[in-house]
């Protein structure tokens, strides 16, 4: 785009569509600006501190201290997201204009296609595959994990050895993953994209949760009862 030189290049691409650089958007966006210092707080709080597929990592640390540091170089390469998830979206559009918007999951792969040698797709394909299943095992193991200690050992079988434990945490496992792929054509067809819809999940069960760890965290007077109600309602 920029015949070899970066700035060239970004330039011509804002030039493209500067209002595709335009991070302050509108009171009718998908993602209205005021909500990062509102609900998206709260999102972030659980997530960070309270979500068990950050917190099993944490828990993990040898310290406080190293704990604290792996947090914050995470939350530093977050901020690089919209250089690693957007600039790349807006981009295509500068190649392919709105010609993919009804097939937008091929937007990503065609610009890889155009823009590496043939030799290193396959390579960057694999680097993708990696990335998607580490996160997808991550979460598979804490939720399989919730289930066969928190739920199966607790409630079903309070004496079940632990060699079960782990054969029903990786049942657990399989049938989640078979429903995840299951239920995934409909997530991929969400009108506003997979993101703003893992988005809206998320804002009904983690204000609950923040609400209890919270009260949890700073008062005494919290039962077990009280808890489970403001799940419900919540």
């Amino acid at each position: 785009m920029g015949e070899g030189n970066l700035l060239s290049g970004i330039t011509a691409v804002y030039n493209h569509a500067p209002e595709k650089f335009n991070v302050i958007g509108s009171a009718d966006s998908v993602l209205p600006f005021g909500v990062l210092f509102t609900r998206l707080i709260i999102n972030q709080l659980y997530f960070w501190s309270m979500n068990q597929t950050i917190i099993q990592r944490v828990l993990s640390a040898k310290n406080l201290v190293e704990a604290q540091k792996g947090l914050l170089l995470a939350g530093a390469l977050k901020i690089l997201r919209p250089l690693i998830i957007i600039l790349p979206g807006v981009i295509g559009y500068y190649y392919f204009g709105d010609s993919l918007y009804e097939n937008q999951d091929m937007i990503y792969p065609e610009l890889i296609k155009k823009v590496l040698p043939l030799g290193l797709v396959g390579i960057f394909a694999a680097i993708v595959m990696r990335a998607v299943l580490s996160t997808f095992n991550s979460v598979l193991n804490s939720a399989a994990t919730f289930f066969s200690i928190d739920i199966y050992q607790q409630l079903v079988d309070k004496n079940c050895t632990e060699l079960k434990v782990v054969r029903v945490g990786k049942f657990t496992s399989m049938v989640l993953a078979l429903f995840a792929i299951a239920v995934a054509p409909w997530v991929a067809s969400s009108p506003d994209g997979h993101h703003q819809l893992l988005q809206k999940l998320n804002g009904i069960f983690f204000i609950p949760i923040v609400s209890i760890m919270l009260a949890g965290f700073f008062t005494k007077i919290i039962t077990v009862a009280a808890a489970k109600v403001v799940l419900l309602i919540g």
